[in-house]
């Protein structure tokens, strides 16, 4: 069964009588003729290739119209016609519901994405508040990580979970789709997995320095985590 509906095609309700159908029939193909549809749509200029291609989308055209009029005008054809409409109409419904359902889906998990990185960006921004309380700024060392080597990676990290927090961000709720969102999800959620293990070490380690934790352990511990996690 073709895609295109001959009642749309003859510009009547699908409870159209024979009589009806009739005179749209007539007034359509007084107006799509070939003969008087190639005259009236004929531009002042055109080539001879543009011709032919305007002249065979009349002619298409006044093919449709006389197709639906040869099916709805037959009782058994039209019965038929009409059984595999109401399918046809049936099974689109269908697929509809369940893209409509994918997407509100992808809308949910999206939002539930969101928080989680809201979240997680707040608990890396007060780790580096903690951090900066907890340790000195006149350290030095030769050969461990200083201060602000290491707040320098914080910072470094937090800009790299903004990054993934604007791929999710950044498209309207209406456009995402299971197909184009998939790869940006799947990033963000192997990325909540990671930053979250690494706000787990940070937090113990700095509630451990806290306590008592020589300077160089610390230190050391603090820039194994963050390279672990910038290396993943």
């Amino acid at each position: 069964m073709s895609s295109v509906d001959l009642y749309e095609v003859l510009g009547v309700p699908s409870d159209a009588d024979e009589p009806s159908i009739e005179r749209a029939f007539k007034d359509l193909s007084l107006k799509l003729h070939p003969d008087k549809a190639n005259v009236s749509t004929a531009p002042s200029v055109e080539t001879e290739a543009e011709r032919k291609v305007r002249e065979q989308h009349n002619h298409e055209q006044f093919v449709k119209v006389m197709d639906a009029r040869t099916i709805l005008t037959d009782p058994v054809k039209r019965k038929s016609y009409d059984r595999e409409r109401r399918l046809i109409k049936r099974s689109a419904d269908k697929a509809e519901h369940s893209s409509s359902t994918r997407r509100q889906k992808v809308r949910t998990d999206n939002r539930e994405t969101v928080k989680r990185l809201e979240s997680l960006d707040l608990e890396l921004r007060n780790l580096l508040s903690v951090y900066r309380e907890l340790t000195p700024r006149r350290y030095q060392s030769l050969w461990l990580p200083t201060h602000s080597e290491i707040e320098s990676l914080f910072i470094r990290v937090i800009c790299i979970h903004v990054e993934v927090t604007n791929k999710v961000t950044k498209k309207p709720p209406s456009t995402y789709t299971p197909s184009t969102d998939k790869p940006v999800q799947r990033e963000a959620n192997v990325h909540i997995s990671l930053i979250g293990a690494l706000i787990a070490e940070l937090d113990a380690t700095l509630t451990q320095r806290k306590t008592y934790m020589a300077s160089d352990t610390f230190y050391c511990a603090l820039d194994a985590s963050f390279k672990k996690f910038l290396d993943s």
